[in-house]
This record gives structure tokens, sequence and C-alpha cells, in this order.
């Protein structure tokens, strides 16, 4: 018996169009664990609402929260409280983006994971 059905049918994650991201860094602690949570994302190249994305920089990929911030630029806001919030163009934002997160996966238990996708 399922206590709380979904809308959603259990292959609807399983497109090309979605995928898994593991949380490597710990600007958005304590929302999102770096190495250990996971987040589902669509691949974007430009801005499309307020939201959490993913973007390269410096070679690793990081999760911010981002919102339009006045003046044509976006706001880059991590979760953790030691790094400041920064400012950047939809340039830049383009440049850098990766996906747009459409969903969090808190692991519970990361061995039985690993075990699943071996």
């Amino acid at each position: 018996m399922d206590l709380f059905p979904t809308p959603l049918r259990p292959d609807a994650f399983q497109s090309s169009r979605v995928r898994l991201h593991r949380i490597e860094s710990d600007n958005m602690e304590p929302t999102l664990r770096g190495g250990w949570d996971y987040v589902v994302c669509v691949p974007v190249d430009r801005y499309d609402g307020e939201g959490l994305y993913l973007f390269e920089v410096m070679g690793a990929v990081c999760a911010y929260r981002c919102q339009c911030a006045g003046n044509g630029k976006l706001w880059q806001l991590s979760d953790n409280k030691i790094y400041s919030p920064h400012t950047i163009t939809p340039e830049q934002f383009s440049a850098t983006v990766l996906a747009k997160v459409v969903a969090d996966v808190k692991v519970r238990d990361d061995h039985a994971l690993h075990a699943l996708a071996a």
C-alpha cells in the first residue's frame, strides 16, 4: 500500500533529459550535504526563473540558488553562510550554467545506494 502516492510514474526519471548529480561542494550545506546528497537536474543554457542551478566553477560543479537581482543581473546564493552572495550578468550565467535542479535526493544509506549502482 502506497501511503503517499505521487503523480509521477516511477519510470519518469529514466529519461535522457534528466540527470542525477552528486553534490560535491559545501556551499549548499546544510540544505544539501556535499559528498552525500544528490540532485535531479535538466540541462539548461540560460536563466529559467528562480531556483537551484548547477554551474561549472574552476573545473568543479557547484550548486547555487539564483534569482533576479535587478539592473539586469542575477544573484548567485549559497545556503552555507560562510559564502557571500554575488551578482553575475546573464551572459556570465549562460557561459557557466550546466543544469537546473528539479529535485533533491537526500541519501539515508550511502552503502545501499552504491550497492544498487554496482
